[in-house]
């Protein structure tokens, strides 16, 4: 990654130079995947997808795991434990699409807060990922055609348009 900086001097040789910082950034906290999406989820049922968390540090310590935003009482998330052997720096994070969630569309935010070493030996250093969470739930009735076009209609012609709507439960 590099940045360039613009430096404006009363020098009348050079009145501005400019300075390039570059740097290698490696993401301590990595996330797969990046973004969390419940598409078409039934009102009244849940949902649940894993994520995996990679850390540089074998033994960085997940500090806090929490869900913010509008949409943060309708999901739910926590640290799957680890099974006996598994000593790498690979974690799984549970997500939970809540299933007393309402119709309609939610977002919010995974916060996912560790403490770890970025270099062996050196201080341990607080790092946070943030993914986006998204959900769609329907309800039970289901539109034929979700938008309503009349496109060209010349004077004195009428229009006709026809949606159905369906209960996704078979119900009349």
């Amino acid at each position: 990654q590099s940045k360039n900086i613009t430096v404006f001097t009363n020098d009348p040789v050079r009145p501005a130079i400019v300075l390039t910082i570059s740097a290698d950034v490696t993401q301590f906290l990595t996330t797969e995947p990046k973004r969390v999406r419940f598409d078409r989820v039934q009102k009244g049922q849940g949902d649940s997808m894993d994520i995996k968390l990679v850390t540089l540090d074998p033994d960085a310590i997940i500090e806090r795991i929490r869900v913010t935003g509008k949409g943060a009482p309708w999901f739910a998330a926590s640290l799957v434990p680890a099974s006996d052997g598994e000593a790498d720096s690979t974690r799984v994070v549970k997500v939970d699409l809540l299933p007393g969630t309402p119709w309609g569309q939610h977002m919010a935010t995974l916060n996912i807060q560790c403490i770890g070493q970025v270099t062996p030996g050196a201080d341990a250093v607080t790092h946070t990922a943030r993914i986006t969470l998204s959900a769609k739930v329907i309800g039970t009735l289901h539109a034929s055609s979700t938008m309503f076009r009349i496109g060209i209609v010349p004077p004195g012609d009428t229009f006709t348009s026809v949606v159905k709507l369906i209960r996704t439960d078979g119900k009349p």
